[in-house]
């Protein structure tokens, strides 16, 4: 017995023809398997993942001791700024005015430094976090009997699927759109030139999704 899938012609008349459950399975797993990472690409993405990381933790340590020199800088004209005002040098209007400038830029500098402390190599979670999933599709698509395991991992990946004359069309979501449609240059050519493709494909699903 076979289990065939038609449109529910919802909207009105449809000529798109039936589709056999074993088609359509086929055809989710193709998809599935070119939106995700195998394990050469994966190991490429690792490496650069945790190239960025080690730059970002650095860059962001710089930005917090720059940050810290600033912040020292204006207690010591904080410090000035009294001892002046204590010695009758500096008028009491100039010495609020001073003082309420410096407490206005110290503030600053301390929201800054508490975002720098927040950042680091954590912007790059999202990355990690869609590896890990992508990852996952990979094994799910090449897996045997996980209809189940295939129907929800193809839902994160893209919210619609079009049947074209028997064609499965999808609309993935970012980046599972940008893996799938790097699929012909990170899974063909020498190794050379894969693992090059999927370097630059790494780059653009970072900044996709850091923006």
């Amino acid at each position: 017995a076979y289990t065939y899938y038609r449109c529910t012609k919802s909207s009105g008349s449809c000529g798109q023809k039936y589709i056999t459950q074993e088609e359509l399975e086929k055809q989710i797993r193709n998809v599935v398997s070119k939106s995700s990472l195998p394990d050469e690409g994966y190991q490429v993405w690792e490496k650069l993942l945790t190239e960025d990381k080690n730059r970002e933790d650095i860059s962001a340590s710089q930005r917090g001791k720059e940050m810290e020199a600033k912040i020292s800088f204006l207690e010591d004209q904080e410090e000035t700024l009294l001892n002046g005002y204590l010695q009758h040098i500096i008028e009491p209007e100039i010495y609020k005015k001073k003082k309420n400038e410096i407490f206005a830029k110290r503030q600053q500098f301390l929201e800054e430094k508490g975002k720098i402390g927040l950042g680091g190599s954590g912007r790059l979670e999202p990355v990690l976090e869609f590896m890990k999933v992508a990852k996952t599709g990979d094994k799910i698509a090449r897996a045997k009997n996980n209809l189940h395991e295939l129907a929800v991992h193809a839902k994160n990946a893209g919210s619609n699927f079009f049947l074209d004359n028997r064609h499965l069309k999808p609309e993935l979501n970012l980046p599972f759109n940008l893996v799938f449609s790097a699929c012909a240059r990170t899974r063909a050519g020498t190794r050379s030139q894969r693992i090059s493709a999927w370097a630059d494909l790494y780059r653009k699903t970072r900044t996709a999704l850091m923006t």
